[in-house]
């Protein structure tokens, strides 16, 4: 019988990094951000933007789920009127800026925004609610949480605003052959320790519909491809977070005989950073934007 330490694809575990992070990982969520804005090209969809400003007059309330260092929230408080107000929320507070360099109209809080018990100041308040890069918190394919904690949280008639790498399309290549082997090897075992934890990603073909069933009325999924001349910040991006994985996975000691362990993902590491030296390249090839308009 094979036990837990016994299996490669458990010995990463994802969810455990997201909760251990420090000023590399914030200093890793502008880099991100400034690659999503650079692609996207906008904060807030046009779409989305365009019904906003149809008849408002009460002020404009946003809410960024997981919000990490409040990037995505600060932008929007350079682009929405000063009577907007935004609100970050996130598991680990370690990365929000000291409160005397927020803007005035933004709070962010510390909270598990899927935990189903949300104050009541919170429910259906909001007109905006933008999530990016949940993909590692989907289990079995099923968007059900994510869109559930949503739901809640907006006003009839509120938009979602839905940002993801399209992960399901993670490559790796290089300008000759074999020169991103590494770099494929270690994309394989990111993607198995991700199905033994249930989390794939099959569920972008299906996201739409997971979306229209979740009380959406509106909805639409829009392809932004990368820009080739971003792979490599693309790709070291990627690198933050794979050379932090390696503190997830057991050390050789600890699991005797394991096929992965710490000592082996590193030195796979440091072959991944050589090729990646040498031009090899890792990223997503799209953006996806997931659009939802709640129902009235």
């Amino acid at each position: 019988m094979t036990s837990r330490t016994d299996s490669t694809e458990e010995n990463v575990n994802m969810e455990k990094y997201w909760r251990t992070r420090d000023f590399k990982t914030s200093a890793r969520l502008h880099l991100q951000h400034w690659l999503f804005q650079s692609t996207l090209g906008f904060v807030l969809i046009p779409s989305i933007r365009e019904a906003l400003a149809n008849g408002r007059t009460t002020p404009l309330r946003v809410a960024d789920l997981g919000c990490g260092n409040g990037a995505w929230l600060f932008e929007c408080a350079n682009l929405l009127p000063p009577s907007a107000q935004l609100y970050g929320f996130d598991i680990q507070p370690v990365h929000f800026p000291a409160a005397t360099n927020i803007p005035p109209n933004v709070k962010l809080m510390e909270r598990d925004v899927l935990d189903a018990k949300l104050p009541d100041d919170l429910v259906g308040s909001f007109d905006v609610v933008h999530i990016r890069a949940f993909g590692s918190l989907i289990r079995n394919s099923d968007c059900g949480p994510v869109l559930r904690a949503v739901e809640r949280l907006l006003r009839p008639a509120g938009w979602l605003q839905w940002e993801e790498a399209d992960t399901s399309a993670m490559t790796a290549s290089a300008g000759r052959d074999d020169g991103a082997r590494s770099c494929n090897m270690l994309l394989s075992v990111i993607k198995a320790g991700g199905r033994a934890n249930g989390t794939t990603f099959d569920w972008f073909a299906t996201v739409g519909d997971q979306v229209a069933a979740a009380n959406f009325n509106y909805t639409n999924v829009v392809k932004f491809p990368l820009k080739s001349e971003q792979y490599k910040a693309w790709t070291e991006d990627y690198l933050l977070v794979y050379e932090e994985v390696a503190q997830m996975v057991p050390k050789e000691k600890d699991v005797p005989g394991a096929p992965l362990t710490r000592e082996k993902y590193e030195g796979m590491f440091d072959q991944v950073v050589k090729e990646t030296n040498e031009g090899a390249v890792i990223h997503s090839q799209h953006l996806i934007v997931i659009v939802g308009q709640k129902a009235a």
